[in-house]
Order: structure tokens, then C-alpha cells, then sequence
């Protein structure tokens, strides 16, 4: 059974969802209350949704718990693209309010064993696009960020659903030690909260178009670890950033735009016409031409 749109759901057997206020309070005070987050006036949002499988319990709390990483990670971003000469651009979120995001919640048809880590992301996905076919006012973007919760009960060792990213979707999981509270405390709930949290924002990156790399070594002192890169272990830890490069890719990214188009992600070809590099002064130089049926920027 599908829930509706989520803010909160209970089955005839038990709790599903751990929530200090009902889902009629939540839209009520969402209604009157003014957002004031810098990208709540992009057109397009990250789809967040939290799916549990039938044999599965939510986490408590995960709405604030997942409305702060997100939040976090929404301004980091923005601070890494007005680094790099994209102004404080930043995905956009579906939010309540200024502290809380609107997150799906949808009661998946079948137990854990049919959405395992690998293979599974296909039926999740099949039933969070029947869930958008039948409420379509709450697709806000292409991109969906889908989280699971864990598979296994100890909160030592967290894992089982599928964790990566695939196209304009990414998966991330959910245990009861996931909190930003937990970045950087050290120990064993540190550790994994860094491993758990930069894995989830390292999945995003996927989800919202980037590509694994690396950090320019002479950035590093400075820049530290690209997300994109090993950054799902020091996120929280030490300096993570956008590289150029994912950063000129988020610019480009449905989420990052202030404007609407009909034409996002149309197929599109490109030819390069000479190419030619050299070393000089211990720089790298290529340089070349190229023709492409979509404007580049």
C-alpha cells in the first residue's frame, strides 16, 4: 500500500512512524508559516523520500534527523558554487518551514528480502514512480533522493538497502545514530555517523549529476578532500568541497536552476573538431574546438 503524501503514516498493526505531531498539524502550520531558506523560490526541488519495506520500522525522528543533514548539506553546496563563480546556488528542498523538510513517505509492497543492496534499487524505484504517478503535485523535480532504514537492528552496524546512485535517483540509508549532532565526536558513533552522512550527501552528488574525482593536489592544503571523491570519510571529520568540475556540473543540474525549462536532460550530441596539448612552465595546457547542438556553459 502506498502512503499518502508523507508527512506521517500508521498501519492497523503497528507504528510506522515516530512523529511528535500529526500529519493535519504539520501541513496546518506549513500553511502559516513564512520560508525564508535563500533557494526556497527554485522551480525545481529534491524529491526526498523515505520508503520502508513492510517487514521493516522506521527510524524515529528521521524528519528532523534528515531535515538537518539536508539543510547542512543545501548550504555547503552553496558556499562551495560561490567559490567557484556560480553564486550561492544550492539544490532546492520541499520545505514546511525553515527547519523542516516535506519528506514522502512511502509503505513499500514487500518485505527487505526484495529491495536488497544489490539488484534492489529497481522494484524501490518502480514503486516510488507509481506513488509520483498517483499524487504527481509532489514531484517537484527529476531528481529523487530515496532513504531506507537499515536493514539490520544494531546501531553498530547499519546496511542492507541499496546505497548508491543510479541516474537522477541516488539511495542512502537510515539508522538511529544518524543525526548531525554525531559528526565529528569521534568514536565508533563519529566514525560511522561521517561514513553514513557523507555517504548519503556523496550519493546525492551522484543522484543530482556528478561524477567521482578527485581534488586538484595543490587545492588540497586548503580544500581538503572532494566529496566526489573519498569525502563520504571526512565529511564532518575535516574540510570536504565541491570540486570545479562537480560544481560546474551541479550548475547544470535541474535542482541548481533558477529558471524553468521544458528540455531538461533532452538528448543532445557533441563532435570535437582538433585538440591539441602541450607542457609548458609545468602546466598542462589542452586546447581545442568543438560543435554541439546544445548551448555549454
Amino acid at each position: 500500500m502506498l502512503a499518502t503524501l508523507a508527512l506521517g503514516v500508521a498501519s492497523c498493526n503497528k507504528t510506522l512512524v515516530n512523529t511528535e505531531e500529526s500529519v493535519g498539524n504539520l501541513k496546518a502550520n506549513a500553511a502559516t508559516t513564512s520560508v525564508t531558506n535563500e533557494w526556497s523560490s527554485n522551480p525545481y526541488k529534491l524529491n526526498v523520500i523515505y520508503f520502508v519495506p513492510n517487514d521493516v520500522d522506521s527510524i524515529p525522528n528521521f524528519r528532523k534527523r534528515l531535515s538537518k543533514i539536508l539543510l547542512d548539506a543545501q548550504n555547503m553546496f552553496a558556499n562551495n558554487m560561490d567559490r567557484e563563480g556560480f553564486g550561492r546556488k544550492s539544490f532546492g528542498l520541499d520545505l514546511l518551514n525553515d527547519s523542516l523538510i516535506n519528506i514522502h513517505y512511502i509503505a513499500g509492497k514487500y518485505g527487505k528480502a526484495t529491495y536488497p543492496y544489490s539488484g534492489g534499487s529497481g522494484a524501490v524505484k518502480a514503486e516510488v514512480d507509481s506513488y509520483f504517478n498517483q499524487n504527481p503535485s509532489g514531484k517537484k523535480s527529476e531528481h529523487n533522493l530515496i532513504i531506507i532504514p537499515t536493514y539490520n537492528t544494531d546501531p553498530a552496524n547499519p546496511g542492507g538497502p541499496p546505497f548508491y546512485g543510479t541516474g537522477t535517483s541516488c539511495y542512502a540509508l537510515d539508522y538511529v545514530n544518524l543525526d548531525a549532532k554525531n559528526l565529528g565526536i569521534g568514536g565508533d558513533i563519529g566514525w560511522k555517523a561521517t561514513v553514513w552522512i557523507g555517504g548519503m550527501i556523496h550519493e546525492l552528488g551522484h543522484g543530482l549529476n556528478a561524477s567521482h574525482n578527485r581534488m586538484n593536489k595543490t587545492l588540497a592544503p586548503t580544500l581538503g578532500t572532494a566529496l566526489m571523491g573519498s569525502g563520504n570519510s571526512t565529511y564532518g571529520i575535516s574540510t570536504t568541497s565541491l570540486t570545479s568540475t562537480t560544481a560546474a556540473t551541479f550548475n547544470n543540474s535541474q535542482v541548481f536552476s533558477t529558471v524553468v525549462r521544458s528540455d531538461w536532460y533532452a538528448s543532445a550530441s557533441a563532435e570535437i573538431t582538433s585538440l591539441s596539448s602541450s607542457f609548458v612552465n609545468n602546466k598542462i595546457i589542452i586546447s581545442g574546438k568543438f560543435t554541439t547542438t546544445k548551448p555549454v556553459n
